[in-house]
Protein backbone atom coordinates (compact mmCIF):
# COMPACT_ATOMS: atom_id res chain seq x y z
CA UNK A 1 0.00 0.00 0.00
CA UNK A 2 1.37 3.41 -1.31
CA UNK A 3 0.90 5.45 2.59
CA UNK A 4 2.23 8.54 1.24
CA UNK A 5 -0.44 8.61 -1.35
CA UNK A 6 -2.96 7.41 1.01
CA UNK A 7 -1.63 10.31 3.26
CA UNK A 8 -1.74 12.64 0.59
CA UNK A 9 -5.80 11.60 0.43
CA UNK A 10 -6.31 11.97 3.67
CA UNK A 11 -5.49 16.04 3.64
CA UNK A 12 -7.88 16.18 0.94
CA UNK A 13 -5.60 16.55 -2.36
CA UNK A 14 -7.29 15.60 -4.85
CA UNK A 15 -9.91 16.20 -8.18
CA UNK A 16 -13.39 17.66 -7.83
CA UNK A 17 -14.46 14.21 -9.26
CA UNK A 18 -12.50 12.58 -7.08
CA UNK A 19 -14.73 13.96 -4.44
CA UNK A 20 -17.89 12.76 -5.38
CA UNK A 21 -17.45 10.01 -7.86
CA UNK A 22 -15.18 7.78 -4.06
CA UNK A 23 -14.54 9.45 -1.42
CA UNK A 24 -17.89 11.18 -0.65
CA UNK A 25 -20.42 7.37 -1.58
CA UNK A 26 -17.53 5.42 -0.19
CA UNK A 27 -16.99 7.32 3.18
CA UNK A 28 -20.99 7.47 3.47
CA UNK A 29 -22.06 3.85 2.91
CA UNK A 30 -19.72 3.09 5.20
CA UNK A 31 -21.39 5.18 8.13
CA UNK A 32 -24.52 4.26 6.78
CA UNK A 33 -24.15 0.38 6.05
CA UNK A 34 -23.28 0.48 9.77
CA UNK A 35 -26.33 2.77 11.14
CA UNK A 36 -28.27 0.17 8.92
CA UNK A 37 -26.54 -3.02 10.34
CA UNK A 38 -27.68 -1.20 14.15
CA UNK A 39 -31.39 -0.79 12.49
CA UNK A 40 -31.31 -4.33 11.65
CA UNK A 41 -30.56 -5.96 15.08
CA UNK A 42 -32.45 -3.66 16.65
CA UNK A 43 -35.22 -5.99 18.31
CA UNK A 44 -39.22 -4.61 18.53
CA UNK A 45 -40.60 -1.47 16.60
CA UNK A 46 -38.19 1.71 15.63
CA UNK A 47 -39.01 4.08 13.48
CA UNK A 48 -37.20 7.98 12.47
CA UNK A 49 -40.43 9.49 12.99
CA UNK A 50 -40.60 8.78 16.28
CA UNK A 51 -36.88 7.07 17.81
CA UNK A 52 -33.95 9.13 18.12
CA UNK A 53 -31.06 8.58 16.58
CA UNK A 54 -29.31 7.49 19.55
CA UNK A 55 -31.85 5.16 20.63
CA UNK A 56 -29.82 2.51 17.97
CA UNK A 57 -26.76 2.94 20.10
CA UNK A 58 -28.54 2.29 23.39
CA UNK A 59 -27.37 -0.89 25.45
CA UNK A 60 -30.87 -1.00 27.05
CA UNK A 61 -32.85 -0.96 24.01
CA UNK A 62 -30.04 -2.70 21.04
CA UNK A 63 -28.14 -5.48 23.12
CA UNK A 64 -24.71 -6.28 21.68
CA UNK A 65 -23.96 -6.11 19.08
CA UNK A 66 -26.76 -4.14 17.98
CA UNK A 67 -25.39 -0.83 20.10
CA UNK A 68 -21.69 -1.57 18.99
CA UNK A 69 -22.22 -0.97 15.08
CA UNK A 70 -23.89 2.33 15.99
CA UNK A 71 -20.97 3.13 17.79
CA UNK A 72 -18.79 1.54 14.77
CA UNK A 73 -21.16 3.90 12.10
CA UNK A 74 -19.65 6.85 14.47
CA UNK A 75 -15.88 6.16 14.78
CA UNK A 76 -15.83 5.29 11.13
CA UNK A 77 -17.66 8.60 10.68
CA UNK A 78 -14.79 10.06 12.77
CA UNK A 79 -12.04 8.75 11.02
CA UNK A 80 -13.49 9.02 7.47
CA UNK A 81 -14.81 12.49 7.89
CA UNK A 82 -11.79 14.45 7.75
CA UNK A 83 -10.58 13.67 3.74
CA UNK A 84 -13.72 15.61 3.00
CA UNK A 85 -13.57 18.32 5.02
CA UNK A 86 -9.73 18.80 4.21
CA UNK A 87 -10.52 18.69 0.46
CA UNK A 88 -13.52 21.70 0.90
CA UNK A 89 -10.96 23.26 3.33
CA UNK A 90 -8.18 23.37 0.90
CA UNK A 91 -10.40 24.84 -1.98
CA UNK A 92 -12.00 27.52 0.21
CA UNK A 93 -8.76 29.07 1.37
CA UNK A 94 -8.45 30.26 -1.74
CA UNK A 95 -11.73 32.09 -1.43
CA UNK A 96 -12.13 33.06 1.82
CA UNK A 97 -9.89 32.28 4.72
CA UNK A 98 -11.78 33.38 7.12
CA UNK A 99 -15.04 31.48 6.37
CA UNK A 100 -13.19 28.65 5.69
CA UNK A 101 -11.11 28.32 8.97
CA UNK A 102 -14.45 28.68 11.07
CA UNK A 103 -16.02 26.42 9.12
CA UNK A 104 -13.06 23.73 9.47
CA UNK A 105 -12.83 24.43 13.62
CA UNK A 106 -16.41 23.42 13.21
CA UNK A 107 -15.31 20.15 11.93
CA UNK A 108 -12.63 19.12 13.85
CA UNK A 109 -15.18 19.96 16.77
CA UNK A 110 -18.01 17.50 15.21
CA UNK A 111 -15.41 14.88 15.00
CA UNK A 112 -15.14 15.55 18.96
CA UNK A 113 -18.40 14.97 19.07
CA UNK A 114 -18.90 11.85 16.93
CA UNK A 115 -16.39 10.19 18.80
CA UNK A 116 -17.88 10.59 22.15
CA UNK A 117 -21.55 9.58 20.58
CA UNK A 118 -19.72 6.15 20.02
CA UNK A 119 -18.66 6.20 23.54
CA UNK A 120 -21.55 7.34 25.67
CA UNK A 121 -24.81 6.01 24.62
CA UNK A 122 -28.31 7.72 25.38
CA UNK A 123 -28.81 5.94 28.91
CA UNK A 124 -29.57 7.60 32.20
CA UNK A 125 -25.83 7.35 33.58
CA UNK A 126 -24.32 8.38 31.01
CA UNK A 127 -27.13 10.94 29.23
CA UNK A 128 -25.12 14.62 29.82
CA UNK A 129 -22.26 13.40 28.58
CA UNK A 130 -24.08 12.09 25.46
CA UNK A 131 -26.18 14.94 25.19
CA UNK A 132 -22.48 17.26 24.97
CA UNK A 133 -21.40 14.68 22.77
CA UNK A 134 -24.78 15.44 20.23
CA UNK A 135 -24.12 19.13 20.48
CA UNK A 136 -20.68 19.10 19.88
CA UNK A 137 -21.46 16.65 16.22
CA UNK A 138 -24.75 18.52 15.31
CA UNK A 139 -23.44 21.52 16.34
CA UNK A 140 -19.87 21.83 14.74
CA UNK A 141 -21.32 20.42 11.64
CA UNK A 142 -23.90 22.91 11.20
CA UNK A 143 -21.23 25.98 12.22
CA UNK A 144 -19.02 24.22 9.37
CA UNK A 145 -21.75 23.47 6.39
CA UNK A 146 -23.24 27.44 7.16
CA UNK A 147 -19.59 28.77 7.29
CA UNK A 148 -18.64 27.07 4.03
CA UNK A 149 -21.76 27.98 2.78
CA UNK A 150 -21.09 31.53 3.32
CA UNK A 151 -17.55 31.39 1.60
CA UNK A 152 -18.95 30.22 -1.40
CA UNK A 153 -21.84 32.51 -1.66
CA UNK A 154 -19.47 35.20 -0.57
CA UNK A 155 -16.79 34.22 -3.45
CA UNK A 156 -19.86 33.75 -5.92
CA UNK A 157 -21.57 37.49 -5.39
CA UNK A 158 -18.08 39.57 -5.51
CA UNK A 159 -16.73 37.73 -8.64
CA UNK A 160 -20.54 36.60 -10.35
CA UNK A 161 -19.13 33.36 -11.16
CA UNK A 162 -21.06 31.02 -13.30
CA UNK A 163 -22.43 29.49 -10.16
CA UNK A 164 -23.83 32.23 -7.91
CA UNK A 165 -27.63 31.56 -8.67
CA UNK A 166 -27.27 27.86 -7.52
CA UNK A 167 -25.08 28.98 -4.55
CA UNK A 168 -27.55 31.66 -3.00
CA UNK A 169 -30.66 29.55 -3.99
CA UNK A 170 -29.02 26.54 -1.52
CA UNK A 171 -27.70 28.81 1.16
CA UNK A 172 -31.02 29.90 1.12
CA UNK A 173 -32.77 26.20 0.87
CA UNK A 174 -30.95 25.56 4.22
CA UNK A 175 -31.42 28.50 6.24
CA UNK A 176 -34.96 28.09 5.23
CA UNK A 177 -34.94 24.81 6.39
CA UNK A 178 -33.06 25.58 9.78
CA UNK A 179 -35.92 28.17 10.69
CA UNK A 180 -38.46 25.76 9.32
CA UNK A 181 -37.28 23.36 12.10
CA UNK A 182 -37.02 25.95 15.00
CA UNK A 183 -40.41 26.77 14.47
CA UNK A 184 -41.46 23.55 14.65
CA UNK A 185 -39.45 23.02 17.87
CA UNK A 186 -41.52 26.27 19.03
CA UNK A 187 -45.17 25.50 18.49
CA UNK A 188 -44.28 21.15 19.30
CA UNK A 189 -47.19 21.95 22.13
CA UNK A 190 -49.55 23.46 20.56
CA UNK A 191 -49.22 21.34 17.64
CA UNK A 192 -49.85 18.24 19.54
CA UNK A 193 -52.91 19.45 20.86
CA UNK A 194 -54.62 21.26 17.55
CA UNK A 195 -53.34 18.28 15.57
CA UNK A 196 -54.88 14.56 15.44
CA UNK A 197 -52.89 11.73 16.57
CA UNK A 198 -51.98 10.81 13.02
CA UNK A 199 -49.73 13.79 12.17
CA UNK A 200 -48.24 14.14 15.48
CA UNK A 201 -44.81 12.57 13.81
CA UNK A 202 -44.53 15.94 12.54
CA UNK A 203 -43.71 17.63 15.50
CA UNK A 204 -41.79 14.66 17.19
CA UNK A 205 -38.36 15.65 18.04
CA UNK A 206 -36.97 12.21 16.30
CA UNK A 207 -38.42 13.26 12.71
CA UNK A 208 -36.32 16.56 12.71
CA UNK A 209 -33.10 14.95 14.67
CA UNK A 210 -33.06 12.24 11.65
CA UNK A 211 -34.01 14.97 8.47
CA UNK A 212 -31.78 17.91 9.89
CA UNK A 213 -29.09 15.32 9.47
CA UNK A 214 -29.63 14.04 6.28
CA UNK A 215 -29.66 17.33 4.89
CA UNK A 216 -26.41 17.88 6.53
CA UNK A 217 -24.86 15.33 5.40
CA UNK A 218 -26.42 15.94 1.91
CA UNK A 219 -24.75 19.71 1.83
CA UNK A 220 -21.25 18.30 1.83
CA UNK A 221 -21.95 17.06 -1.73
CA UNK A 222 -23.49 20.12 -3.08
CA UNK A 223 -20.90 22.69 -1.72
CA UNK A 224 -18.44 20.00 -2.98
CA UNK A 225 -20.12 20.31 -6.58
CA UNK A 226 -20.40 23.76 -6.81
CA UNK A 227 -16.95 24.95 -5.60
CA UNK A 228 -15.02 25.47 -9.06
CA UNK A 229 -11.95 22.93 -9.60
CA UNK A 230 -9.48 25.83 -10.81
CA UNK A 231 -9.35 26.39 -6.96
Amino acid sequence: MDFSKLKIIYIGKYSRRYFYSFILPVSFSIFFGFLITARVLFPGFYSILFNAISDLGNPYLNPFPGWFFFSLAFWSLALLYPPLFLYLHRKLMKIHTIEAKIGTVGNYISIIGMILLGIFPNISETIIMHTIAAMLSFGGLGIAIIFYWLGVVHDSIQKALHYHHLGILMILTIITFLLTAISFFGVVQIGTEIFSAQFLWLFEFPFWEWTLFIILAVQLFFIGLIIPEQF
